[in-house]
């Protein structure tokens, strides 16, 4: 790639763009903008020996984290108990280019109260989605089980990606990275 940086020109090679993705980021208020907007996340956490495993999951966003569920015979319920260690990828749901990466650890919640808050949150997505009433009681029973919990998610390290700000970067020949960007 070459790129001309205003007064001066500069040449990179092609990958460049594609390793120093450092300017490819989201601004804050798109980054918590897409957090608070979808719905669903890759979630990875490690088992006993070590190994990643990752899912797709839904999860909620309320009183400032992020929150997901699952009951204790389930592999990732009994992996995050012994590692709280966990990693969520979230897409925008209007941009698939646009990605944000957290990294954190889980608490865990198996009261009632906070089992059926997070149930009433999913179904709602958090209040952005009416539901009709026979259609949201079947769904809070499908959640309702006495042993679920809820794992609250606190937040450690946030990244962030922006593939159209890298693409038009590419296309226009630009240079984010010289000093006159």
């Amino acid at each position: 790639m070459s790129a001309d940086a205003g007064s001066g020109s500069t040449t990179r090679p092609a990958w460049w763009s594609r390793q120093y993705i450092e300017p490819f980021t989201l601004d804050d208020d798109e980054l918590w903008r897409i957090v608070r907007e979808s719905t669903r996340a890759a979630v990875a956490w490690v088992t006993k020996s070590c190994e990643p495993v990752v899912a797709q999951m839904s999860y909620c966003w309320y009183d400032g984290h992020i929150w997901i569920t699952s009951t204790p015979n389930r592999d990732k319920y009994r992996a995050l108990r012994r590692n709280p260690a966990i990693s969520l990828s979230i897409f925008d749901p209007n941009d698939w280019f646009k990605q944000v990466t957290i990294r954190g650890r889980v608490t865990f919640f198996d009261d009632r109260e906070s089992v059926r808050r997070f149930t009433h949150e999913l179904i709602t997505a958090g209040g952005r989605r009416t539901v009709p009433a026979d259609v949201y009681q079947r769904e809070f029973e499908r959640f309702d089980s006495p042993e679920r919990a809820v794992m609250r998610v606190d937040i450690e390290r946030v990244r962030s990606y922006d593939g159209r700000k890298m693409w038009k970067t590419e296309v226009e020949g630009l240079d984010p990275w010289s000093a006159d960007a």
